[in-house]
């Protein structure tokens, strides 16, 4: 039902540029309240008109009823772009101002038709956005905005930063033909064909892409769309969804899903890219990147599968952005209404954690933390915590899910799978007040010594190849101490107390943050590419610690035959690390650190002389904690991060009688 909603106008000479002041500004009037289970929101009317034609429309009262039945008009899916409001569409018959961001304009005149209006349902207008009470009760229900809009438009642009062969259109054909592949021939199995066979198969059904368009299928990735929060919900919520580009070109959604799926799956997007799969499957777990597709479309189709508590959404979207922080949280609310997301929504029910922007980020980030603890699970204290953006006023025991962007790793330990540190405890833990935390653990050492950095990857990535080897030899030389004086102090002749040695030792702590499954995913992937084996980059990476090991100050540069083969070895392990399963999975933003009791680990980067290190009862892997208090009568810890201690990862450490209170402020 519409009801035509006359916004009154007013002049606020502050917030509109000095060459628009021949026009009155838009006034948003009260939407009426919600009778029942109907929900009543705003939808525009977008009248027609040229690309060049001034945008111009009117704004009804929308009510969608409880029954969840199609309505006549579309959502817009769209990447908000620079805040800054310095375009314009004139509402009403007064044609009142009101101000919108330049990639919204260009949505708009896009998909404005020459000849009929068109109904549209756009946050940015159909929302007030600077009335908190309305912009939380519309936000509450805007996964019912979706869900009954007949059609969802994804609105895609052209990455400023990426405008070399962009040809969308050409993209979807291609897409299109691998969607076709997967309804035909869903056993297709290209792996079984040698390099040469493979490519001879996709030129001859039409699936390879001009020499001048490498990469193009992976060039829509580049879209900042699929980095947003709230394109999520909008997705998973929607009844059908398409692609529009900037170009005219299109796609539906689920088309364009089934194809990525099976190109990806059968290998087939390796021939898109110049570099191959260095470009596509390496960021398989980042959310800017196609992966971020594939997880909104088995969560639009009700896939079991992605049924998951609260901590492990806010794991895999945690790079996603928006503009306030507080959406990490809100964005999960719709999706958890979906029947398949029955375990999210309890846990944002236990937490309270509805969308209302009445309340500040270290509030919202507090509940979402105190929810995850109460499911009995200690892993949200498994997150990085004390990081150098973190946002301020929040307790150390709370993630902070805002600093997190698209191209990070969370480096959770406790999410790889592979550990169990306090056996099969059950976690004890009180939360007395919303700042405070209190856990069952007790300390297995101190630490004596840290700050070997392990961030290998962002050295290999960000720099030309040809410096790489060089800059990591420099890299490992300015050790203090170096790893030769480090080795003897720490190992001796002895070895290490499981009778391990230095390389067996050193090879753990760097591979420690790898996920449990992902070594027999690339086995059974990658089986016919010469991707080295776990065991071939094991023993690079092993002979590579040894070889700098031997490193002795200004003495090892004087000696260009010791130079040369760091040299090699270095080149050997960028190759390995580029061609194996580890490029996204070295440890990152961790350091090297030794108890008093001579274990070896690595912990959060920032790590310092004298943290603790805790069992807990319940968690996974041990913790790093910080003394905060120096009054004996209060002892209350700062939670520094979680970490890796060789040797006792699987429970050989833990004592469950030796656990006290511990408060974590």
């Amino acid at each position: 039902m519409l009801r035509r909603l006359t916004g009154s106008v007013l002049r606020d000479d502050r917030e509109i540029p000095s060459h628009k002041l021949d026009r009155p500004a838009y006034c948003y009037q009260p939407i009426p309240p919600k009778m029942g289970d109907s929900l009543t929101t705003q939808i525009l009317t977008l009248h027609p008109g040229n690309r060049q034609d001034p945008l111009r429309g009117v704004l009804d009262i929308l009510t969608i009823g409880a029954g969840g039945s199609s309505v006549d008009y579309e959502a817009l899916s769209y990447h908000w772009g620079s805040p800054a409001l310095s375009a314009t569409i004139y509402i009403g018959d007064e044609e009142a101002e009101l101000l919108i961001t330049e990639s919204l304009k260009k949505a708009l005149v896009g998909l404005r038709s020459q000849t009929s209006t068109r109904k549209l349902w756009v946050d940015a207008v159909c929302i007030h956005q600077k009335d908190i009470d309305e912009r939380t009760n519309q936000v509450r229900q805007m996964h019912r905005v979706y869900q009954s809009a007949y059609n969802v438009i994804i609105w895609l642009c052209r990455p400023l930063d990426h405008s070399r062969g962009w040809d969308p259109a050409l993209a979807f054909r291609l897409i299109h033909r691998y969607h076709e592949l997967a309804i035909r021939q869903p056993d297709l199995d290209v792996q079984k064909l040698s390099w040469s066979g493979r490519f001879s198969w996709l030129r001859a059904h039409g699936l390879l892409p001009p020499i001048t368009h490498q990469g193009v299928v992976s060039d829509l990735f580049h879209c900042t769309w699929f980095e947003r929060a709230w394109v999520v919900q909008e997705i998973s919520c929607s009844r059908k969804a398409t692609i529009v580009c900037d170009d005219g070109s299109g796609i539906d959604y689920d088309h364009f899903a089934i194809g990525l799926k099976f190109a990806v799956e059968k290998q087939i997007l390796a021939a898109d890219s110049p570099s191959g799969f260095a470009t596509i499957d390496r960021g398989y777990r980042k959310p800017g990147n196609w992966s971020s597709a594939l997880q909104m479309y088995a969560i639009k189709s009700q896939d079991p599968s992605t049924s998951k508590g609260l901590l492990e959404c806010l794991q895999r979207f945690a790079g996603s952005q928006c503009s306030d922080p507080r959406d990490k949280l809100f964005s999960l609310y719709g999706i958890s209404e979906l029947p398949a997301q029955t375990e999210l929504k309890n846990c944002l029910e236990a937490g309270g954690l509805v969308p209302d922007y009445r309340k500040d980020v270290t509030e919202v980030y507090t509940a979402a933390a105190r929810a995850c603890l109460t499911t009995g699970s200690l892993d949200i204290l498994s997150q990085p915590c004390l990081r150098t953006n973190r946002h301020p006023g929040l307790p150390s025991w709370v993630a902070d899910w805002s600093g997190f962007k698209g191209s990070e790793s969370l480096g959770s330990l406790a999410a790889t799978g592979k550990y169990n540190a306090s056996k099969d405890s059950l976690a004890s833990l009180r939360l007395p007040s919303p700042g405070r935390c209190e856990i069952e653990a007790f300390t297995i050492g101190t630490i004596e010594e840290a700050g070997m950095d392990l961030r290998l990857r962002s050295i290999v990535i960000n720099l030309p190849y040809t410096s790489q080897p060089l800059h990591l030899t420099f890299f490992h030389a300015r050790l203090k101490p170096s790893l030769k004086d480090w080795k003897k102090k720490h190992f001796g002749d002895a070895g290490y107390h499981t009778g391990e040695g230095f390389q067996d030792v050193g090879w753990a702590c760097f591979s420690a943050t790898r996920l449990a499954y992902e070594s027999q995913w690339f086995r059974t992937r990658l089986r016919t590419r010469n991707y080295r084996t776990d065991d071939e980059v094991r023993d690079v990476i092993r002979r590579f610690i040894e070889v700098v090991s031997q490193v002795n100050g200004v003495a090892t540069y004087l000696n260009l035959k010791h130079v040369a083969k760091i040299l090699m070895m270095g080149i050997e392990l960028i190759r390995a690390v580029r061609d194996g399963p580890y490029d996204e999975q070295m440890a990152r933003e961790r350091t090297i650190i030794v108890t008093d009791k001579g274990h070896v680990g690595i912990g959060p980067f920032n790590t310092s002389k004298g943290d603790k290190v805790v069992l807990a009862k319940g968690s996974k892997v041990p913790l790093v904690l910080r003394r905060r208090t120096t009054k004996p009568a209060e002892e209350l810890y700062e939670l520094v991060g979680d970490a890796y201690v060789h040797g006792i990862m699987q429970g050989e450490a833990f004592d469950e009688t030796k656990c006290s209170p511990v408060a974590l402020a």
